[in-house]
């Protein structure tokens, strides 16, 4: 027990054994040459002040973009005499990740991009009871600190130090008997299934074998796949003050929690060594896989200087087989060496190499970040971005989240042949801080013609109005007043006039249609009297688009009111698909279109003034 032991004891923040156990980590750290950063402060306990400090450890400290994996090394205060020494809470945890660290050293390189970094968190335990003052110490102060703190890389000044975390993997309630994990975030869900998918290829390569009193792998996996698409709630633990600024987590604790949680129970006899010999397996290979390490290429560098000096073509074959059992041989070294648990074993089979595992996936890797996905009924949508960002992460943006439910629903309510959603492309995220503010997105739909007749109505005193499917918001059939645009010169009534008769099939002379907000704008008290007239501003605080409201007032017999209500028209070849029907005046205050609402209010204020007369 290597690393274990050295930390298996009491070491609540601020006493003489947390001190301890902070000083054998940097030792280990030390001697690997790895950057040590100490993040040390005081903070109100209610036991007074205490001392903390959290140690960041980083192999690469000027790549660009870290993988970041996470423990808290302090145990919970009891009071004397018991002594908790917090086996799973979390020494196996620190364990397991300095373990890492020694085995994965030689393989990361200085100039590596995405380089290993692992945190340490003092204060995760709550001195009394668990509340937001009373737990969490270090990763709150830690989270704060970086959320202020900018690299000091030239091309990315502007990023603070979180920006630059892919992943922060937080370990906790690790080392018991058959652990239960499940994954907490949508943004994460692509890792936690690799984690999955990691285990069943040990067990399919026969690296890990299945208890004889088990079925099959189900009955053995820690990773319960079942929640990849459940996201109800998450456990508070270090990873809060992360995700609260926006930093993606894949949390690794075990649910239920162990037995022995929180009691004095939980020391070296709560640990299960085969348990904790398939996490280090599964750790290390994930984290070889994120991080693109190809122990192949370094292992057999010489051997390959030694095979390009070779002359005969027998010593070249022999070399070959050679390299390659040696190879193998390592690979197991490399896997299965774990901090001093027993009953390793070396598995050789010479057509089927473990070491090419990591291979074959690590493009699976960065094709899932800039890729996801969500259902619409059986259908999978693909969202897609070429941005440089996790797609996953504007998922759990809610207004996002909250419009793919909407859109799903109301797909459901038409014929798969009228509508098909191809796919979505987020074309541009803006962020408030570290927070996503806006995203803008492109749907690719394809509308098609169905023949659909629509029920006929005839009414006295109506307004025209266009329904047609508007995906963000997202509706299949969206009410809304006749819209167009301005043309290159500025002309408006020209441009709306094609609009109008593009879109409801009316034509209407130039001279027909008013605009109302040139009326208003002309009134004797309007605040911007003299200024440049452009229009209304729907969101000045957001944008300078502007809109002009203008109406047309036409006289219609009653069989050109029947040939319009229901009629469909649109650009067919452009794959538009709009609805005009006609509602009474009365009751367009109804519509959930701000330009009907803004037209009606400013209709009825000018017929007021005498503006307008009909």
């Amino acid at each position: 027990m290597n690393y274990l032991t050295p930390i298996l004891i009491t070491r609540v923040s601020d006493t003489d054994g947390n001190r301890k156990v902070q000083k054998f980590i940097k030792e280990h750290f030390n001697k690997l040459h790895w950057n040590i950063e100490e993040d040390t402060f005081v903070d109100e306990t209610p036991f007074g002040k205490k001392n903390f400090n959290n140690i960041i450890v980083t192999k690469n400290i000027k790549a660009n973009k870290r993988l970041v994996m996470a423990a808290h090394f302090d145990s919970k205060y009891f009071n004397p005499p018991n002594r908790f020494v917090g086996a799973t809470d979390s020494a196996v945890p620190c364990a397991m990740l300095m373990d890492l660290a020694s085995r994965l050293d030689s393989y990361l390189k200085d100039k590596d991009e995405v380089t290993l970094q692992i945190i340490f968190f003092d204060g995760e335990e709550a001195f009394r009871s668990w509340t937001s003052n009373d737990s969490l110490y270090g990763s709150r102060h830690l989270a704060s600190k970086w959320e202020k703190t900018y690299l000091d890389i030239p091309e990315v000044k502007t990023k603070n130090v979180l920006s630059s975390i892919e992943v922060l993997v937080l370990l906790d309630l690790l080392g018991a008997k058959k652990p239960s994990f499940r994954s907490y975030f949508r943004t994460t869900s692509w890792l936690f299934a690799e984690l999955a998918n990691i285990e069943n290829r040990l067990y399919t390569e026969e690296i890990f074998t299945i208890p004889e009193d088990m079925d099959n792998l189900n009955d053995v996996s820690y990773f319960d796949t079942s929640t990849l698409h459940n996201y109800q709630s998450h456990i508070e633990d270090d990873h809060v003050p992360f995700l609260r600024r926006g930093v993606s987590i894949l949390h690794i604790i075990s649910y239920p929690f162990p037995e022995v949680w929180h009691t004095i129970k939980d020391n070296l006899d709560a640990i299960d060594e085969n348990t904790v010999f398939n996490l280090n397996t599964i750790f290390r290979i994930f984290a070889a896989e994120f991080l693109n390490i190809d122990p192949e290429r370094e292992r057999t560098k010489n051997k390959r200087a030694k095979l390009a000096k070779s002359t005969s073509a027998k010593n070249v074959i022999d070399m070959l087989s050679q390299s390659k059992f040696q190879m193998y041989k390592y690979l197991h070294h490399y896997i299965f060496k774990s901090f001093g648990l027993k009953g390793l074993k070396v598995f050789r089979d010479n057509n089927n190499y473990l070491l090419k595992v990591h291979q074959k996936n690590q493009n699976l890797f960065m094709a899932n970040f800039h890729q996801s996905s969500f259902n619409i009924g059986e259908e999978v949508i693909p969202i897609t971005t070429k941005l440089d960002i996790n797609v996953a992460s504007v998922l759990e943006f809610q207004p996002f989240k909250e419009w793919t439910l909407a859109l799903s629903k109301e797909m459901l309510k038409v014929d798969k042949k009228e509508l098909k959603i191809k796919k979505v492309e987020i074309q541009n995220v803006d962020y408030f801080g570290f927070k996503i503010g806006f995203v803008k997105f492109k749907v690719d739909a394809i509308f098609t013609e169905t023949g659909k007749k629509r029920d006929n109505k005839i009414i006295k005193e109506h307004v025209v109005l266009t329904y047609q499917p508007r995906l963000p918001v997202p509706s299949l059939s969206f009410p809304e007043i006749p819209a167009g645009m301005l043309d290159g010169s500025g002309n408006f009534v020209g441009k709306a006039s094609e609009e109008i008769k593009e879109e409801t099939g009316i034509e209407i002379n130039d001279q027909n249609i008013i605009d109302m907000t040139a009326l208003a704008y002309d009134s004797e008290n309007n605040e911007l009297k003299g200024k440049e007239y452009r229009g209304v501003y729907p969101s000045p605080g957001g944008s300078d688009e502007f809109l002009r409201l203008c109406i047309c007032i036409k006289e219609m017999n009653r069989e050109d009111i029947e040939k319009l209500e229901g009629k469909l028209c649109g650009l067919r070849d452009h794959g538009e698909s709009i609805t005009v029907r006609l509602i009474e005046l009365k009751n367009l205050w109804k519509i959930p279109d701000m330009k009907a609402l803004s037209a009606l209010t400013l209709y009825d204020a000018l017929k007021r003034n005498g503006k307008i007369s009909v």
